[in-house]
């Protein structure tokens, strides 16, 4: 008799357990994925849909979205908090494994920035450095090819490691320059003003020069 009661109760735990549905009681909600962090669940009608985060990014609990992270270590990143004390500067990226990539500062606020190719962000100086890439074996052949050259425009930050320069396209704007790259921020001047060497000056609109030329 209690065997029988025990095969009775075993089977009705492993029915239970295969007629749990993870969105029971969670009618419309996002709720975490218990077996990865870099995606969530969308229970709709109660019924559970599986939702992939963005690169880079891992789900919050708290927040009920994806946010910046490690998807490995299921770590979130606070680039908030990174900036909070760098009114204008780079800083290493949370994730040391990601060796080109590092957060630019522009009034305490964060961006992803990327160095150029065959350079990584050095973590001492707080700036990005070429790396000589590794030999590559070519081999000779006797066809003749019509070469084209491919010009490109040229860098407005070329040579500006921390600073502002004119936008070549538009000079009542200018741009902000760190290490040479150019970091996505507004910078207009007012009007009736031109962006003349660092600085908005009184000028023409028009012909981009400075009323005291």
């Amino acid at each position: 008799m209690k065997k029988s009661i025990l095969i009775f109760l075993s089977i009705t735990v492993l029915v239970k357990s295969q007629n749990e549905n993870i969105c029971d009681g969670h009618y419309g909600e996002v709720i975490p994925d218990p077996d990865r962090c870099d995606g969530f669940i969308m229970c709709v009608l109660s019924n559970p849909n599986y939702v992939d985060c963005p690169p880079r990014t891992v789900f919050s609990a708290t927040k009920r979205q994806c946010v910046s992270g490690n998807p490995k270590t299921c770590v979130e990143y606070d680039f908030e908090a990174i900036c909070n004390d760098v009114f204008f500067g780079a800083r290493p990226f949370p994730d040391p494994e990601e060796k080109t990539l590092f957060i630019g500062c522009v009034r305490k606020y964060p961006n992803v920035m990327q160095c150029y190719e065959n350079e990584i962000f050095d973590t001492d100086t707080n700036q990005c450095f070429y790396v000589e890439p590794p030999p590559t074996t070519t081999t000779t052949t006797t066809t003749t090819t019509l070469s084209t050259t491919t010009t490109l425009p040229p860098n407005p930050c070329f040579g500006v490691y921390n600073g502002m320069v004119p936008d070549p396209e538009d000079c009542t704007k200018c741009l902000f320059c760190y290490n040479q790259i150019i970091i996505p921020v507004e910078c207009e001047c007012e009007a009736g003003q031109i962006f003349w060497i660092d600085e908005c000056v009184s000028g023409n609109q028009e012909t981009c020069e400075p009323d005291n030329f």
